[in-house]
Parts: structure tokens; sequence; C-alpha cells
């Protein structure tokens, strides 16, 4: 593959009108093809906004090369770099350190990305994206004090409108303080909860304050978590809310039965907002279709 490797980088090496760029899910050649052949190149296209860079087996000197970059840069909106080992913790604390000075980032996306210093790291890390939009964060190597952290930061004044936990467990006592930080949080819009080991709906908890509080919500992703009856039956309550302005609601890979559909779906005869459901790939059977045959006829939405 490195001869097609030095043809693609031969090829942009003239382009200084890149507004994006993105490798995504390609294990690039060994250090220092990253230093040597592809950041030179975008240090030159003065209006790149968008950098994508996931999943790309980089080595650590990969990684403590692109930090330099993204500490030098001043254009970048969006930096995705998800899947990303970062084993040193002077790299992780160079890492916040250059998302914090950063003029015009927005969205970051840490997904997947495996951050040495442990909780110390996290809380830096979380400060750096105190001014950005929209934050993807989580690994399962994030230990409670991590998780923990992750929950703080979520009550205090931030900018975030948009804001995914992927991959790191949350257990008894976090998802307490995650449901408490994001009810009192007045700007996250959009939550995205993946692979957390969660009982869902967890952040929703059916009391008046804390469903008037997340009414702001627009989008809920809990893919890979479990959906118990009980749960579907609270989540039920809050689409039932006149307040609900929830538009999409991600539900699959959830371990939702027959019986806890039965008990979601007859709330959406009366939501007037959501309008798109997923419910892929659970634990449904023929028992279900009355139930949703029901809400299809008296849904106007989805």
């Amino acid at each position: 593959m490195m001869p097609c490797y030095e043809y693609f980088a031969e090829g942009i090496q003239r382009r200084t009108s890149l507004e994006a760029f993105k490798i995504i899910n390609y294990n690039l050649p060994q250090s220092p093809w990253l230093a040597r052949n592809i950041l030179p190149v975008l240090e030159q296209n003065m209006k790149l906004s968008v950098l994508e860079m996931s999943n790309c087996s980089l080595s650590a000197d990969d990684v403590t090369a692109l930090v330099k970059f993204i500490s030098e840069n001043k254009t970048l909106s969006t930096l995705n770099i998800s899947h990303t080992m970062i084993e040193s913790e002077d790299t992780a604390k160079a890492l916040a350190r250059a998302l914090n000075k950063h003029p015009t980032l927005r969205r970051v996306n840490l997904a997947y990305c495996k951050l040495a210093g442990g909780h110390s790291v996290m809380d830096k890390v979380l400060a750096a994206c105190k001014k950005c939009d929209e934050l993807e964060i989580g690994h399962n190597d994030f230990d409670s004090k991590c998780v923990e952290k992750i929950a703080q930061f979520l009550g205090k004044k931030h900018s975030l409108t948009s804001f995914s936990l992927v991959g790191a467990k949350v257990d008894t006592s976090n998802k307490k303080l995650l449901s408490e930080a994001l009810t009192v949080n007045k700007t996250i819009q959009k939550i995205r909860l993946h692979s957390n080991a969660l009982q869902l709906p967890a952040i929703i908890r059916k009391t008046k304050k804390v469903t008037t509080a997340l009414s702001r919500l627009t989008q809920l992703d809990f893919r890979f978590n479990r959906f118990p009856t009980q749960g579907a039956k609270v989540m039920a309550s809050f689409l039932e809310e006149p307040s609900c302005n929830l538009v999409s609601l991600i539900m699959s890979n959830n371990h939702l039965t027959t019986k806890g559909i039965n008990a979601l779906l007859p709330a959406l005869k009366k939501n007037t907002s959501l309008q798109q459901l997923d419910l892929s790939s659970n634990w449904l059977n023929n028992q279900c279709a009355p139930a949703v045959i029901d809400m299809l006829l008296n849904n106007s939405t989805l």
C-alpha cells in the first residue's frame, strides 16, 4: 500500500485551498510519513476548517506531531481525532493546551480516544472544550473518576449544545450525577450515550423538575445500552409531556422487549414533535405489531 500513500501525498503537495481534510479508517504508514508528507501541506492551507483523522492507527510520534499542528493552527472549526490512542500524559496535556488556546474550534470529537493521565488530564481537556458547541468523548478505559469529572463539567457553565459520551461505563453514582448535571444545564439540546452499561432512560428521572428541565432536548441517542420495561414507561411519560421538544430518538441495540415497546408506543399518539424513531436490533416479535399500527395511525409527525 505504500506506493498508493506516496502517490496520494504527492498529489496534494501543491494544494493551497483545502477547506476540509479527512482520512478515516485507514492505517497510515509509519512515522514520520504524516509529519513529513501531510502536516506541512495542511499548514499551507489557510482556509482549512475541518480536519478528521479518525481510526488511522497513529503512532505516539504521529500524535505528538498532530497536536503540534493543532497548537499552531488558527482556522479549524471541526476536529475529529476519534479512535486515537494518546498514551503519553505530556501529549494529552499538550492537546488540552492546544484546544484551550485555539481561537475557532467549535466541534471536537475525541470519541474512543484513550487519554493518558487519568482524571487530572480529563479535567484539563474538558476545561479546554468549554467554548465548543459540540463535544464527543469517551473510552472503555475511563474509570469512575473520569466519568465523574465529565458529569461535573456538564453541570458547569459552558457553550455545548451537543454532547456525546461513548464507551465509558457509567455506574450508579455517576448516573445520578449525570442526570443532575443535565438537569441544571441550560444549553445542551443533543445527547448521545453509547455503550455505557446503562439501564435506561438513566438521565431522565420521573420527576417534574427533571422532565421540565430536559424538555429543551431535541435529540437523544441511547445505542448499545439497556432499556428495561420500567425505563420504557419513564420514557413514555417524558414523550407525553406537552413541553417535549424531542425530534430524534435512537433506541437501537437496547435489549428492548415487546413488552417495553407496548409500554412506549402509545405515548407517541400524543407526541407532536418526534420525527425520527429508531428501534432497530431489539428483542421484538410480532406481538408488537398492533401497537405499532395504532401508533402510526394516530401520530402525525413521524
